[in-house]
């Protein structure tokens, strides 16, 4: 699992919140992670998603390991 992620789920359990969505291109970015529009990250304690639109199914199947597409 990538760094940042392993980060962002600790940070998560120590202020006790049950997820963050993600929308920003600079935060996608910092989880290396797909960049476009019709991308958003969900983070939760102990599981990650993406969840996007059909233009990205392709390249996110191909390069994504670390997070569950929806």
């Amino acid at each position: 699992m990538a760094k940042n992620l392993k980060n962002i789920m600790s940070i998560l359990e120590n202020l006790n919140l049950d997820g963050l969505l993600i929308k920003s291109k600079t935060s996608k970015k910092y989880l290396d992670t797909l960049t476009g529009s019709g991308v958003e990250v969900l983070i939760t304690k102990s599981k990650s998603f993406l969840i996007l639109d059909g233009r990205y199914v392709t390249e996110a199947n191909e390069q994504e390991n670390d997070f569950k597409i929806i």
